[in-house]
């Protein structure tokens, strides 16, 4: 069922597959217009060192999670390792009646029920690498900042496979769990992050 939120404002997601700079374009973003506001999302998993209620997600319990399920505060949610993780109504008005879009990352499962759900409220821009070879470097660096394992990035690269030899077949169903289902028609833009800045002053300039 749609909601009707009485607003200009939108919703916008930012998908793509691990390692493709969609955090990296959100925080750009961010930095760049204060109209924008983080999406910050719900779970019922322990926060994790250092992390914040309110800032990095709304850590509820899952008595609390299942009650706004059945009070329609929740937009989209999905259940992983027995812990779910969501995005509550709440928090998309709120932002909204401050007057800011609403903007974070986020995979396809809950791209498809905003646009269900947000019909006239929701944009959404899928960031696509231009070509193989972008995914591979820029996971290696990320390995040698964070200590990640070569075994990790090796799965990543592994489960998206598929999708990274045929990033530019029209008709492609995405198979990787960030995209899984969807093809490019899918997303009101599609981006190709061959350039960092001009990738973000292209989705800037798509919100505007």
């Amino acid at each position: 069922m749609s909601l009707n939120l009485s607003s200009e404002r939108l919703l916008i997601s930012i998908t793509g597959m691990s390692g493709v700079g969609k955090n990296t374009i959100v925080d750009a973003l961010l930095a760049k217009d204060s109209q924008l506001q983080k999406l910050v999302t719900a779970t019922t998993r322990p926060p994790r060192t250092g992390e914040a209620h309110g800032i990095d997600k709304y850590f509820l319990s899952e008595a609390d999670f299942v009650k706004r399920i059945a009070e329609d505060d929740v937009l989209e949610h999905v259940t992983y390792h027995g812990q779910y993780y969501g995005t509550l109504v709440s928090v998309v008005k709120d932002g909204m009646l401050r007057g800011h879009d609403i903007i974070g990352g986020g995979t396809y499962p809950g791209v498809a029920q905003f646009h269900l759900r947000l019909p006239e409220n929701h944009l959404s821009f899928l960031i696509l690498p231009p070509h193989k070879q972008a995914i591979e470097d820029r996971l290696n660096y990320r390995a040698q900042e964070s200590g990640e394992s070569i075994e990790k990035i090796q799965e990543r690269l592994r489960v998206n496979a598929e999708d990274l030899a045929n990033l530019h077949t029209p008709d492609y169903v995405f198979q990787g769990p960030d995209m899984v289902g969807s093809k490019k028609n899918d997303y009101d833009h599609v981006i190709i992050n061959d350039n960092l800045t001009e990738a973000v002053n292209t989705v800037h300039d798509l919100i505007q």
